[in-house]
Order: structure tokens, then C-alpha cells, then sequence
């Protein structure tokens, strides 16, 4: 039975088609005022800032992504479904300084390593075998076990409940750079194109 699209679907799968997966970045996911801001750019500016302040990080390094950002999520398994109630809000922070400093915590887990709970070792164990690759540290299941838990936890509790349209879960990804951040949204496109959903529809 043929997939029936809604109006935003069509247009990212037109963009997918057309664009290639770091220009589709640009135009979709980095550069717009997010899809929960409904297009008010100067309450993401402010949103952007009181965030940056609680993390201690500029907010010009922050940036909405997944389907906060687009409407409808980029993953690959999820048939580009669109953001809705229980959708976690994705920010990208792009900090040298984190990753840097994720990193070593995480190579210096040592014995620790087994006192985590099984989520945090299964994500332990996605760093040492893809994330970090891609110069990114996934934060949502490990923060709580972090240095800068004791400051990211609140700080992310506390944006929830000013983030748009609903108070919402604010999860937190690093990057080393902007190239970084890039190349990972970028890949996520690539495999997204080749799925049959974007393959075969007819928009």
C-alpha cells in the first residue's frame, strides 16, 4: 500500500533528491529559524542565549537539529516521521574543549567502566566503536555520569521547560567542530536517500 506524505515530507524528500547531503544540511537543518520556533527567529536567538548561558558556552556553538529543527526526523529508521508531544528537543554543541574533555573521561573510565548502568555501558561501548570516529559524544544516556553532569543536568532540566510549543526533554550531542557537525548530519542524509521511502515516493 502506497505511503500517503504529508506537504513537509515532500518538500524534504524533493530537497533530498536535489541537494546534496552537506548543501541539504545548510538549507534544512543548520541555517533556519528551528521548526519549533515557527519561524521566530528573535525567541530562538533568546532561547539560544539563556541556553548558552546555563551551559557556559557561546550560542553561537548551539544548534537545534533532528526534528525539533526540520518538523521531521532525518534518522534513517524512522520513515521521516514528523516531530510531535513526547519528541525530545537535539542540541548540537560544538566545543573542542568537551569532546576533548568527554573523551579523556571516557578513556579513563578504567574499573568505573562496570559500575555503570547497562545504558551507559552500551553507550560507552557506541563511542569507542562509531561516535568517536565521528568526532562527536552523545550525551542523553551519559550525562548523569559526566564532570559536567553536575552543571548540564539542571541546565538542560531547566531550558525544558522553555522550549517550544511544550515543556520538552533537551538532549545534548558534542562536536569537536563545525566540520564535524556537519559531516554527522550529513552522513544521516546520505543513508536517509537510500531508503525506500525517500527512493520510491512520488512527489
Amino acid at each position: 500500500m502506497a505511503t500517503t506524505l504529508t506537504k513537509l515530507q515532500r518538500e524534504v524528500i524533493v530537497d533530498i533528491r536535489a541537494l546534496s547531503p552537506e548543501r541539504f544540511v545548510s538549507m534544512r537543518v543548520l541555517e533556519p529559524v528551528p521548526f519549533i520556533f515557527a519561524g521566530d527567529g528573535d525567541a530562538y536567538r533568546e532561547w539560544r542565549h539563556d541556553l548558552g548561558a546555563r551551559l557556559k558556552v557561546d550560542p553561537r556553538a548551539l544548534a537545534i537539529v533532528g526534528s525539533a529543527s526540520t518538523g521531521v526526523s532525518l534518522s534513517p529508521r524512522k520513515n521521516l516521521a514528523h516531530f510531535h508531544d513526547g519528541s525530545d528537543v537535539d542540541v548540537a554543541v560544538i566545543s573542542m574543549v568537551h569532546v576533548e574533555g568527554a573523551w579523556q573521561w571516557l578513556r579513563q573510565l578504567g574499573a568505573d567502566f562496570y559500575d555503570l548502568p547497562p545504558a551507559a555501558k552500551e553507550s560507552v561501548k557506541e563511542h569507542r566503536e562509531r561516535l568517536v570516529y565521528w568526532a562527536t559524544i552523545a550525551t542523553d544516556v551519559l550525562i548523569g555520569h559526566m564532570p559536567i553532569g553536575s552543571v548540564w543536568v539542571p541546565a538542560l532540566a531547566a531550558i525544558g521547560q522553555k522550549t517550544p510549543p511544550s515543556v520538552r526533554t533537551v538532549n545534548v550531542r558534542l562536536y569537536r567542530d563545525f566540520e564535524a557537525l556537519r559531516a554527522y548530519q550529513a552522513l544521516g542524509v546520505t543513508e536517509l536517500a537510500r531508503t525506500p521511502l525517500v527512493k520510491g515516493a512520488s512527489v
